[in-house]
């Protein structure tokens, strides 16, 4: 298990919100700009962590963001209310199993999030963009 099972997992939930409430899911940042038609669209960026220790466990605190984009356009309240629908739909993602559905991982919750327009590879959108964290447990024999 690591950062990048943790990220598949979410990603596989996100793809449920697809066509209903997002056109396309990636699991990492694109490397290109997502065009309007393939908008709203969501991806992901891992951010950081945090490492704990017990006597017999070792629990790792994932952080990683799932931002949502919507088009830019010359109304930017247009904008903004075209991105404000995606936030419920979003949290429900995260609130539906806080276990990734694994013994290993829980307490999988979003921790904030960010509403705002951003500019991505010259690209400009409106972004909902959510800080999830998920912890994760795996038995260690420390010495």
């Amino acid at each position: 298990m690591s950062l990048q099972d943790v990220i598949a997992k979410s990603a596989v939930r996100l793809t449920t919100l697809v066509p209903d409430t997002l056109i396309a899911v990636y699991e990492k940042p694109p490397q290109a700009p997502i065009p309007n038609g393939q908008l709203p669209a969501a991806f992901q960026r891992p951010d950081t962590g945090l490492v704990d220790y017990t006597a017999s466990q070792r629990v790792v605190t994932h952080r990683f963001h799932v931002i949502a984009l919507v088009a830019r356009t010359e109304e930017l309240p247009e904008d903004y209310s075209a991105a404000m629908p995606l936030l419920e739909p979003l949290l429900a993602v995260f609130e539906a199993d806080t276990s990734f559905g694994t013994a290993t991982y829980y307490d999988a919750r979003v921790i904030d999030y960010d509403v705002g327009p951003v500019t991505w590879t010259d690209a400009h959108y409106v972004a909902i963009a959510l800080t999830v964290e998920v912890k994760e447990k795996t038995p260690v024999s420390m010495a």
